[in-house]
């Protein structure tokens, strides 16, 4: 018999479930203004996930794309982007 916590909203819909699928979260950074990389071997642990936001956005601005290939995370702005702005990121895996 699996053992874990199940909960169900009002109309007896389960909205989660422990003895499926849980994130862990591994850690946070800021990426630079700039393309980048940031290298994790505990990502190698299970399924990588990112939750990314830009610190700043103005009309002009642009994020970074951000991406998982391995253990590494990448982050890299638009070509011809002028106006780069960092974002915060959290990451993990499930």
């Amino acid at each position: 018999m699996s053992q874990g916590l199940q909960i169900w909203d009002a109309g007896g819909t389960m909205v989660m479930d422990t003895t499926t699928i849980n994130g862990l979260v591994i850690g946070n950074f800021v990426t630079s203004a700039s393309n980048g990389s940031l290298t994790d071997s505990r990502l190698g642990n299970g399924v990588p996930f990112i939750i990314s936001a830009p610190l700043f956005l103005a009309p002009e601005s642009k994020p970074p794309v951000i991406w998982v290939s391995g253990s590494t995370i990448y982050w890299e702005f638009p070509p011809g982007s002028t106006t780069n702005v960092s974002a915060s990121v959290i990451y993990g895996v499930t």
